[in-house]
C-alpha cells in the first residue's frame, strides 16, 4: 500500500459504523492464526489462500440472491 499499512487501514476500519462491508484480512505473516485475529477483522487467510478458502468466506458475507 502505497499510502500506509494494513495497521493503518485496520484502525481507520474500525471508526467506521458497524454496518460497514466484512473485514478481510490476508497475511503472509505465518506466525498469525485465528486466535490472533485482531479486534476489526472479521476473517483471516493465510498466504498462499486457497480459492475455496475465499469463496467459503465470500458465500458466508455475499447477501442471498
Amino acid at each position: 500500500m502505497p499510502d500506509g499499512n494494513g495497521r493503518q487501514l485496520l484502525d481507520y476500519v474500525r471508526t467506521r459504523p458497524a454496518d460497514r462491508p466484512p473485514f478481510i484480512l490476508i497475511t503472509g505473516q505465518t506466525d498469525m492464526r485465528p486466535g490472533d485475529i485482531p479486534a476489526g477483522i472479521d476473517e483471516l487467510l493465510l498466504k498462499p489462500i486457497e480459492i475455496r478458502d475465499l469463496m467459503k468466506i465470500i458465500s458466508r458475507y455475499a447477501p442471498a440472491r
